[in-house]
């Protein structure tokens, strides 16, 4: 078996699962993040966007509407052009809220 750090020698079903599994990661550690105020709180929080983000790859704006305070998506709806419908609870994280936009491998907070 290939190592689980090189995504593109795994066979497609494996990798798709293990890039699944990156980005639950990420989005649970940003949520942690969030919940332990790294982002801000109250009105601090809400000029703030929190998210996990890949170029070309459905589900970031889902992941957005999870990981933010509905207040803190007003621009960023605006800047974007997506729909702020908040995810039904079955689509929620398992733990609060979290951020990291990655790129081409590198991750910035």
């Amino acid at each position: 078996m290939a190592d689980p750090g090189d995504l593109f020698d795994l066979p497609d079903d494996e990798a798709d699962a293990e890039f699944e599994l990156r980005l639950r990661a990420m989005e649970t550690a940003v949520a942690r993040l969030d919940a332990e105020g790294v982002f801000g709180t109250g009105a601090d929080r809400h000029r703030v966007v929190a998210t996990v983000e890949v170029p070309s790859e459905d589900g970031n704006d889902e992941r957005t509407l999870r990981l933010n305070p509905p207040e803190a998506l007003v621009d960023w709806a605006v800047e974007t052009g997506a729909d702020v419908v908040r995810p039904t609870p079955t689509d929620a994280p398992r733990c609060s809220r979290v951020a990291l936009t990655s790129a081409d491998d590198s991750v910035d907070l």
